[in-house]
């Protein structure tokens, strides 16, 4: 991958680079796994969806654009704003996007509870009604 992000252009393969298609292939599928049973699940449903339904494009990729594909799919589990491109897999260019609503109408409760380092203390603010003031 270095050698080729260096060259700008796609290199063969040697055996010294250690990659293969079928070490990629077992990748994405361990990827793939993660996001369709564990808590991912709820979070990127879409993704592994359309994971899923373009695996045999992903398996028709060069061992390059196959490794460019699962370093994208890495992109989802970090912690910050970085998205995924599934471009490859002709998937969107811009996965990955948690949007979280802020439609707080029919709520029964929504607080922000603030609460002291040891514990102790405790103040819970409840939004609705702050904004009935």
């Amino acid at each position: 991958m270095e050698r080729c992000h260096i060259s700008g252009h796609e290199l063969e393969l040697t055996t010294f680079d250690k990659l293969s298609k079928e070490q990629n292939q077992a990748l994405y599928n361990i990827l793939l796994e993660k996001l369709e049973n564990t808590l991912y699940k709820t979070q990127y449903n879409n993704e592994a969806k359309t994971l899923r339904e373009n695996i045999e494009l992903f398996y028709n990729l060069s061992c390059y654009q196959q490794v460019e594909v699962c370093l994208q799919i890495l992109n989802l589990f970090r912690c910050n704003a970085s998205t995924a491109n599934f471009s490859l897999i002709n998937g969107s260019s811009k996965v990955g996007v948690i949007r979280n609503t802020k439609n707080l109408n029919g709520k029964k409760q929504v607080s922000i509870i603030n609460q002291s380092i040891t514990g102790v203390f405790e103040k819970s603010i409840d939004l609705l009604e702050v904004g009935k003031i």
